[in-house]
């Protein structure tokens, strides 16, 4: 991201800018592009500059970006769902809303009640002692139905 010609910085990296006698100046913290090393024009992801201000605020927990307020999310980060604005732990249980530990992604129930629908867990370990997994009964009968379904492909186009 920086290119050097003869011992100076020609395009500074992401929270850095050249003043005017090509001076490298450090943006304020958690600053993407400063007018100044006291002035922010835009804000590194996960804060937001609040109105009038000169500085970088971070968003709520849970959120990647967000906008005009630090509780306004645009985006969710891992292990959280967005609830209008702001974003939700998928742990959390919240109004209608059951939430599920150990999720690294998931959205709310599509009905708005219920439990959060999972994408991916935190762990890929099956714990053997988890009595929740499917029985043997339930896995035979999977295999079975997918046995007979195969079979009845195969009938059909042969």
């Amino acid at each position: 991201e920086t290119a050097q010609t003869g011992g100076t910085c020609s395009t500074p990296a992401e929270g850095y800018k050249l003043d005017g006698s090509n001076n490298l100046v450090i943006c304020p913290s958690n600053c993407k592009v400063c007018a100044n090393k006291d002035s922010c024009s835009e804000c590194a992801r996960g804060y937001v500059k609040l109105s009038n201000a000169q500085t970088c605020t971070e968003c709520a927990a849970g959120c990647a970006t967000c906008a005009g307020t630090a509780a306004t999310c645009d985006i969710c980060t891992d292990g959280y769902y967005k609830s209008g604005s702001k974003c939700i732990a998928c742990s959390k249980s919240e109004a209608s809303i059951i939430g599920v530990s150990d999720r690294a992604s998931c959205a709310p129930p599509a009905s708005g009640t219920g439990s959060v629908l999972c994408y991916f867990m935190n762990s890929d370990v099956i714990d053997p002692d988890n009595k929740s997994s499917l029985s043997t009964g339930v896995i035979a009968g999977i295999s079975v139905a997918a046995v007979a379904i195969v079979g009845g492909l195969a009938g059909f186009l042969c």
